[in-house]
């Protein structure tokens, strides 16, 4: 699927969303994020996120003091899922421009400039914040 064919979904109005389930251990509790899912409209959001609410349910009381808290926030997000399209988007059009280089180093083989055409890349910022 395309970025275009993407932002065509979009429009009509379907989403990326996570669903957050919880695990605790008696003192301990950990709030997780399930991968991202893409939801067309018409599609269930409940039926992605039935396994998460399932595993909070089972495993997500017994922690205290955060192990209900957590759990509760994780029912809700069960059953609507985090809306995170814009994160997602925002991601998608940093990389849209960029060309496969597999000479390129710590970035997958793709060559993402950094903004080093404008004098602005992480290395520039890295050195002129050291240099301050």
């Amino acid at each position: 699927m395309s970025v275009n064919d993407i932002r065509r979904e979009l429009d009509n109005g379907a989403k990326f969303v996570i669903f957050t389930y919880v695990i605790s251990l008696l003192v301990v509790s950990y709030k997780r994020s399930s991968s991202i899912h893409f939801v067309k409209p018409g599609d269930a959001k409940i039926a992605k996120g039935w396994p998460y609410f399932l595993i909070s349910l089972i495993m997500g009381w017994w922690g205290l003091p955060w192990g209900p808290i957590y759990t509760f926030q994780a029912f809700y997000y069960a059953f609507a899922g985090k809306n995170v399209t814009d994160e997602v988007m925002a991601s998608l059009s940093l990389t849209e421009g960029a060309q496969y280089d597999e000479n390129a180093t710590n970035t997958g083989g793709y060559n993402l400039d950094n903004g080093r055409n404008n004098g602005y890349g992480m290395n520039d910022m890295i050195n002129r914040n050291n240099q301050e």
